[in-house]
């Protein structure tokens, strides 16, 4: 499948990966400066990966929306999909680590080898 590729090459690339913003359950970023993306843990420990197509609204409006029955988007998950979860959570981990600035501190400590 074609977003196994695509989360790979984001996976490879994370220097593209800008604006993370954590929702509630979710975290949202820039690829690239301009694909909008989330991921998602579901309470059922099924991952989603969500891509928004449109050019509205913001990353930020999305990290706070409500309604999304008048919203276009693509989501694939590791539930119904039957996708490998393995790279729906790789992908979670490093916006965790991203967005909580620990990546940056790894990446000061090991500079010093």
């Amino acid at each position: 499948m074609k977003i196994l590729s695509v989360l790979e090459a984001i996976l490879k690339n994370p220097q593209f990966i800008t604006n993370i913003l954590q929702g509630e359950k979710e975290y949202y970023f820039l690829y690239k400066n301009s694909y909008k993306w989330s991921v998602a843990k579901g309470d059922d420990g099924i991952y989603y990966v969500h891509l928004y197509y449109l050019d509205y609204p913001s990353l930020a409006e999305l990290a706070t929306f409500t309604d999304w029955q008048n919203y276009n988007y693509k989501t694939w998950n590791t539930g119904l999909d039957q996708y490998d979860d393995n790279l729906f959570v790789q992908l979670y981990n490093l916006l965790a680590e991203k967005e909580s600035g620990i990546n940056d501190i790894f990446n000061d400590i090991l500079s010093d080898l």
